[in-house]
C-alpha cells in the first residue's frame, strides 16, 4: 500500500516537473532568418550573423531556440540556444564560416505554455560567407590601392605579392609604401604592383561546442596595379581620397581618416628628398599637430592600425625586406627639433573584443581622427620633406604658407537604424500575430528585437532608450557585437538610438555619432490568453 502511495506521489512529481507536448497547439511556423526586418524576403546565405523569426503560439509564455551543425540537434553540434518572450531571437556570437549541400546550420524553435511545451518546429536551413569579393575602384593613384567595400567586413588584409607582405586595414584602401620607400625611381620597384585583398569581421562570442570561427573570408584573384615613372620636383597636395575624393575645388567630409595623395621630392628650399610624411592639423597655419605620419617614400598615404614598419621579431611569416625599413621607426623629429610621436605608433587600450587580425596579434594604434564640424571648420594637411633621421626638413607653417595644403572634414558614420522613419524593428504585435515595423512609431507587445547596419570605425555598439525624447533620460543601455538586440521595454511609449565605439579613435572619446532616436510603443495585449 505504501509503495503505490509513493509511486503515484512520484508520477504527479514527475507530470509536473516533465514537459508535455501542448494538446492544442502545433509547432511555430515559418521560422526564417533575416538581416533587418522579419517580412525580408526569405534567404538563406548571409555574410553576417542574422536574426530569426517565427509566427507566434496563441498563449506562449516563451519560446526555445537552437542553432546546429546537427540537422538533429545532437548536443556536440550545438551552437547556440536560448530563451526569449518574443517570436524573434537575435544570436550574439559571430556564426563560423560555413557551408553545405544544401545547408550547413539549422534552426528551429518551440513553444512553452500553460499546458505545455509544443512540438519543435521544421528545421530551417542556411549556410555563412561573404558571396563576392573585393575588386579594384577606379580612378586610381600612383602609390595607392583602392577596392569597394564588402558588405558586412569589419576590415581587410592586404597581400603584396611581390615583396611577400600582409597586413591589415579597417579601411578600403592602403598605400604600397613597401614598394617605393629607398626605390622610388626604380621602376623595377614602382611600376607593377601584384596585390589580393581579402575582407575581415570582428570576431565576438563563442559557439556552444566551441567550432572555430575564423575572421577572414576568401582571397580576391591576383589584381594587377601600374604606376607612373615617380614624379619629382616640388612637393604638391593633390587630393583626399576615401569613397569620394576631395581636392582644392571640392573639400568634402570622409567618415573615416582619408588617403592623403600628393606628388613630388623637393622642399621649398629647392632640395630632394628620398622620404616624406604626411601630416594633420586644426588650423590654417599648420602649428596644432594632430597627426603625424611615419617616413615613407610612396606618393600616397594611407594611415595603418598596425605599425609604420614591418619587424620580423613579431611578424615572421614574411621575409625581411631590404634597407632601413626593417624594424619600428626612428624617433621623429619637427625641423626645429622637437620630439614627436608618430600616430602609428601610438597604442590603442584594448577594446574588449576578440581580435579579427588574422596575423600574429600586434598592438593597434590610434589612427582615426575626431569628429569635426563642416563647412564652418575642419582639418588641413600637408607633406613634409623628411631626412633619413626621421627630422623634417621644413617647418609646417613654412610649407602650409607655400600653399602646400589642403582642407578636409572628417564626420564618422552613425548607425542606420531604419528608412524614412521606419525602424528595423520585428517582434510580437499588440494582436498576437508576428510584425514588422511599417511606419514611424510602431507598436508591439513585449520586448521588440531591432538592428541597424554595420560601421566599419565600430569594433561594437552601445543601444540606449529613453521614455523622453528631449531631454534626453537615459532609462537604460546594452553594450552588444552584434547589429541586433532584444530590448527589454515596459509598456510605454520608449525612443532609442544606437552608436558605434571605436577604440582607434585619438584622444579618451571612442564613441562615434549617435543614429537619430526612434520612436516605438509597447503596449498591452489585445488578445487573451486561454487557460
Amino acid at each position: 500500500m505504501v509503495c503505490a502511495r509513493l509511486a503515484a506521489a512520484l508520477a504527479a512529481v514527475l507530470a509536473v516537473a516533465l514537459p508535455t507536448a501542448a494538446a492544442h497547439a502545433a509547432a511555430p511556423q515559418n521560422l526564417h532568418a533575416f538581416t533587418f526586418r522579419a517580412d525580408e524576403a526569405v534567404t538563406h546565405t548571409f555574410a553576417r550573423t542574422p536574426s530569426f523569426a517565427w509566427n507566434p503560439i496563441p498563449g506562449a509564455t516563451r519560446y526555445e531556440f537552437e542553432l546546429s551543425t546537427s540537422r538533429n540537434f545532437t548536443d556536440s553540434g550545438m551552437v547556440w540556444s536560448g530563451q526569449m518572450k518574443s517570436p524573434a531571437a537575435a544570436v550574439p556570437l559571430s556564426l563560423p564560416w560555413i557551408t553545405g549541400n544544401p545547408y550547413s546550420l539549422y534552426a528551429h524553435v518551440r513553444a512553452w505554455t500553460r499546458q505545455g511545451v509544443t512540438p519543435w518546429s521544421a528545421p530551417f536551413g542556411l549556410n555563412m560567407r561573404w558571396p563576392a569579393v573585393a575588386k579594384p575602384l577606379t580612378p586610381s593613384y600612383p602609390g595607392l590601392l583602392r577596392w569597394n567595400k564588402v558588405p558586412g567586413a569589419s576590415g581587410y588584409q592586404v597581400w603584396l605579392l611581390d615583396v611577400g607582405r600582409s597586413f591589415t586595414t579597417r579601411t578600403n584602401m592602403a598605400d604600397e609604401r613597401e614598394y617605393y620607400t629607398f626605390h622610388q625611381n626604380d621602376p623595377a620597384w614602382t611600376s607593377t604592383v601584384h596585390w589580393r585583398v581579402r575582407p575581415l569581421r570582428w570576431v565576438y562570442g563563442t559557439p556552444d561546442n566551441n567550432l572555430p570561427v575564423v575572421s577572414y573570408g576568401r582571397w580576391s584573384p591576383v589584381y594587377t596595379s601600374v604606376n607612373p615613372p615617380f614624379a619629382t620636383g616640388p612637393l604638391t597636395t593633390l587630393a583626399t581620397v576615401s569613397d569620394l575624393v576631395s581636392d582644392a575645388t571640392h573639400p568634402r567630409t570622409h567618415e573615416a581618416t582619408p588617403a592623403f595623395v600628393f606628388r613630388g621630392d623637393t622642399s621649398i628650399w629647392g632640395n630632394a628628398y628620398g622620404l616624406h610624411r604626411v601630416l594633420v592639423f586644426t588650423d590654417e597655419d599648420c602649428v596644432n599637430e594632430v597627426f603625424r605620419g611615419p617616413a615613407i617614400g610612396s606618393p600616397a598615404y594611407v594611415p595603418r592600425e598596425v605599425g609604420p614598419q614591418f619587424n620580423p621579431a613579431v611578424d615572421p611569416m614574411f621575409p625581411q625586406l631590404p634597407g632601413p625599413i626593417v624594424g619600428a621607426d626612428p624617433a621623429s623629429k619637427t625641423f626645429d627639433g622637437i620630439p614627436m610621436t608618430v600616430n602609428e605608433l601610438d597604442p590603442a587600450q584594448s577594446d574588449g573584443v576578440s581580435h579579427w587580425w588574422p596575423l600574429p596579434p600586434l598592438p593597434l594604434a590610434k589612427v582615426d581622427l575626431w569628429d569635426n564640424d563642416w563647412p564652418g571648420g575642419g582639418y588641413y594637411w600637408t607633406v613634409m620633406p623628411v631626412t633619413n633621421g626621421s627630422a623634417d626638413a621644413e617647418l609646417t607653417q613654412d610649407a602650409c604658407a607655400s600653399g602646400r595644403k589642403l582642407t578636409f572634414a572628417k564626420t564618422s558614420e552613425p548607425g542606420v537604424t531604419g528608412q524614412a522613419g521606419t525602424p528595423f524593428a520585428s517582434g510580437l504585435s499588440p494582436t498576437g500575430t508576428l510584425a514588422t515595423a511599417r511606419k514611424p512609431s510602431p507598436r508591439f507587445y513585449g520586448q521588440p528585437l531591432v538592428a541597424w547596419s554595420p560601421i566599419v570605425a565600430a569594433s561594437h555598439y552601445e543601444v540606449q532608450w529613453s521614455k523622453t525624447l528631449y531631454p534626453w533620460t537615459t532609462a537604460g543601455s546594452q553594450t552588444t557585437w552584434s547589429t541586433a538586440a532584444t530590448l527589454p521595454l515596459s509598456p510605454g511609449t520608449w525612443y532609442y538610438r544606437v552608436r558605434g565605439v571605436d577604440y582607434l579613435r585619438m584622444g579618451s572619446k571612442p564613441w562615434l555619432s549617435w543614429s537619430d532616436p526612434v520612436r516605438i510603443v509597447v503596449t498591452k495585449p489585445r488578445f487573451r490568453v486561454v487557460h
